[in-house]
């Protein structure tokens, strides 16, 4: 059993915990968690090390948020215990007994001062995010608010364009909040711009998505903007101009978003694809509950399990922040018909389980069997690459299965 080489200071973090072993072989030990995540496991990549028989390998992992210390359990086999309570997220008090398997440990939570922990939003508007690319832009952000200049804002489809500009304007300097939304696509839309016939009366604009611009419209979209900025439009009002466009556009359409934004000179911000800010998924889901729950008045709140969490953080083929938002939703609506308050993975996955086998007279009882354990494997193989985000070797370890026979498996049915 041993712990990691602590990682330079976080004290930024808020808080720090104690961990001093009670039974086993590390009785008397004690260890200070002072970064986040810090996970508890057999697995060698955890920060604490337990080779123990009654932990797993991926057992539950300690998280540090706001000067306070929350444990959260990771679908172990024989459960995390905080104080006699068998529990899936709970945060901890300033002292109590924490049970991983059969080793207890008692903790201590220490508040650090507060002049120690500078101010690190995790929020702008409706967006939130940890990750270093989304703070970059939370940064960036409140520079512009100060501004009027136009704003280009480029990132994946799903990636949160639209709601990063609708804060912008509503953070902003201007006493306008309403954002009117044209379509680059939209013949009518740029021929309104362009004359003054749009109603832009205490409005941002926001001209979304340049790259489905037809060719034969880009000429007089990049009029339209010209006279924009140089005040020739016949309503002569002061509209925040925002664009936003896919940074994953051809060529000839990328070059015609660059020469968009050159021509109103406007200052760029590029959200992150969700692939380069995974770390954020456990906050992002967070979020778009608790906004489904605002919404639709849910008492209790709605809560994910950590099974549904970890999927969610592994699974490589969501469509952006707006693919795990409907997820999300779709997980929130299966729950709420079965009266529960937890989504758990068949909610957010209905894919990865078992959604029952069809019989059919035709077929022999050997065909149908051989077609449903056909079906099991591939979405067992899917399942378990998907959380161990396509890593083979960890994947064949956490099932305990030889590596090249999962290896000949995924491959078997096109996950290779």
């Amino acid at each position: 059993m041993s712990e990691k080489p602590a990682t330079p200071s976080t004290t930024a973090l808020g808080a720090q915990c104690q961990l001093h072993a009670l039974n086993g072989p590390l009785r008397g030990q004690i260890f200070t968690v002072d970064r986040t995540p810090f996970s508890l496991g057999k697995a060698p990549t955890n920060n604490l090390v337990l080779d123990h028989n009654t932990v797993s390998r991926a057992h539950c992992r300690l998280e540090i948020e706001a000067g306070s210390v929350r444990v959260r359990d990771l679908g172990s086999t024989n459960g995390t215990v905080v104080d006699g309570t068998l529990v899936q997220f709970r945060e901890l008090g300033s002292r109590g007994t924490l049970s991983v398997g059969a080793l207890d440990f008692r903790f201590e939570v220490q508040e650090l001062a507060a002049a120690s922990v500078p101010p690190r939003p995790e929020s702008f508007g409706p967006l939130v995010g940890r990750c270093a690319a989304m703070q970059a832009v939370f940064r960036a952000a409140r520079e512009i608010c100060g501004t009027t200049s136009p704003v280009a804002i480029a990132g994946p489809e799903g990636s949160g364009r639209r709601t990063l500009a609708r804060a912008l304007l509503a953070l902003s300097n201007q006493s306008s909040r309403r954002l009117r939304i044209a379509s680059a696509s939209d013949a009518e839309e740029i021929h309104a711009f362009a004359t003054g016939a749009f109603d832009l009366s205490g409005s941002g604009l926001l001209f979304a998505d340049l790259h489905l611009a037809p060719a034969a419209l880009r000429p007089t979209l990049l009029e339209a903007l010209r006279m924009h900025v140089s005040g020739l439009t016949v309503r002569r009002l002061p509209v925040r101009l925002f664009l936003t466009f896919s940074n994953r556009a051809p060529r000839a359409a990328s070059e015609f978003c660059g020469e968009c934004v050159a021509r109103v000179e406007a200052a760029s911000l590029t959200m992150p694809s969700l692939a380069h800010r995974r770390d954020d998924i456990p906050l992002l889901a967070e979020a778009l509950l608790a906004r489904l729950c605002a919404a639709q008045q849910l008492t209790p709140r709605l809560t994910l399990n950590s099974e549904a969490l970890q999927w969610l953080e592994g699974a490589d083929y969501l469509q952006e922040v707006a693919g795990l938002e409907q997820r999300i939703r779709g997980g929130a609506l299966r729950a709420m018909e079965r009266q529960d308050s937890e989504l758990v993975l068949e909610d957010v996955a209905p894919e990865m389980t078992d959604a029952g086998v069809a019989f059919y007279a035709s077929e022999s009882y050997r065909t149908l069997k051989a077609n449903a354990e056909a079906r099991f494997e591939r979405s067992y193989v899917r399942w378990l690459l998907s959380r161990h985000r396509g890593n083979i070797s960890a994947a064949a370890r956490a099932a305990e299965m030889d590596r090249k026979y999962l290896h000949k498996l995924a491959r078997k049915h096109g996950l290779r």
